[in-house]
């Protein structure tokens, strides 16, 4: 049986939620639980912007999410592979799914990035790239 290749949705909050959140819990002496319960956010995760938040003060918070923390390419090379697909596939040399991850993992090694494990083990990048 295969796997569940379905992609699991992580539901973000706001943030302007999630400062109101911390502004409650810093400013009215709120509890962490019955805030984050209030506002529907994570007691984990509203945990962490409270201490932060009390170290460096809440207008100096970003509380917008960092999705880059793990990507392997910058948009140019992404882009630069992405161009690189569509020419070979207008010139008859189309890739397979496949070949196309081999290709990334190649350009990962050759230009020095840090990349899964995973990658090394298949020698391939994996099929969520």
């Amino acid at each position: 049986m295969g796997r569940n290749t379905s992609m699991i949705k992580i539901s973000g909050v706001q943030p302007e939620t999630m400062k109101a959140a911390v502004a409650k819990v810093t400013n009215e002496n709120k509890s962490i639980r019955s805030a984050a319960k209030e506002f529907g956010v994570s007691y984990s995760t509203l945990h962490q912007y409270v201490l932060k938040a009390k170290e460096v003060g809440l207008d100096a918070l970003n509380f917008e999410p960092n999705y880059s923390v793990r990507k392997v390419f910058s948009q140019a090379e992404e882009a630069s592979l992405h161009d690189y697909f569509v020419e070979a596939s207008k010139q008859n040399f189309g890739l397979t799914r496949k070949e196309a991850r081999v290709l990334a993992f190649d350009f990962a090694v050759a230009n020095k990035k840090t990349y899964p494990p995973s990658w090394d083990k298949n020698q391939t990048a994996g099929k969520d790239w």
